[in-house]
């Protein structure tokens, strides 16, 4: 099984406690999706949420389409740094018709790393996806979408984190 990597970044100006806060229970319901997402059936994230709950802490992802993504942190260094497993509800589709849960598309994981840059804070987030069998033709456009989905993220965090 081969794996994709992207990586995004954006500068926050806001204190670490503030993007802390912002990267790790998100809160992006207010913000407006490019129309791209909503023509190639991606649905809208909402929020995100932290829960501590013995014995592994993890992350629940919640989207306009009543699914959510499960994640399991695998990482964690306050103020720094985390990582995530994805694990989508069944029949979590994107573009209508790929389940993200057992599709020849998945999510592997994702990480949020935060470093101070001048006046302000450095936000990165990487993903891991998995393309499989034919759908590998559409490596690129894929691609392509998966950055703009990241840039979505950050740039919606950082409205988050600058107003309030």
């Amino acid at each position: 099984m081969d794996s994709t990597t992207l990586s995004s970044a954006i500068r926050v100006l806001a204190t670490p406690e503030t993007v802390w806060r912002n990267i790790t229970n998100v809160r992006i319901d207010s913000s407006v999706p490019p129309r791209l997402f909503t023509l190639l059936g991606i649905p809208k994230p909402l929020h995100a949420e932290l829960f501590d709950e013995p014995p592994e802490r993890r992350r629940v992802a919640y989207f306009s389409n009543g699914k959510r993504f499960s994640q399991e942190i695998t990482s964690w260094k306050p103020l720094e740094s985390y990582a995530f497993t994805f694990r989508a509800d069944p029949g979590f589709n994107v573009a209508y018709v790929l389940d993200l849960s057992q599709g020849p598309f998945r999510l592997v994981s994702g990480e949020y790393h935060m470093f101070q840059n001048g006046g302000g804070i450095e936000v990165t987030l990487i993903s891991t996806y998995v393309v499989e069998g034919l759908m590998r033709l559409f490596s690129i456009p894929i691609a392509i979408v998966m950055s703009a989905f990241q840039r979505y993220l950050l740039s919606a965090i950082k409205k988050s984190c600058e107003e309030g």
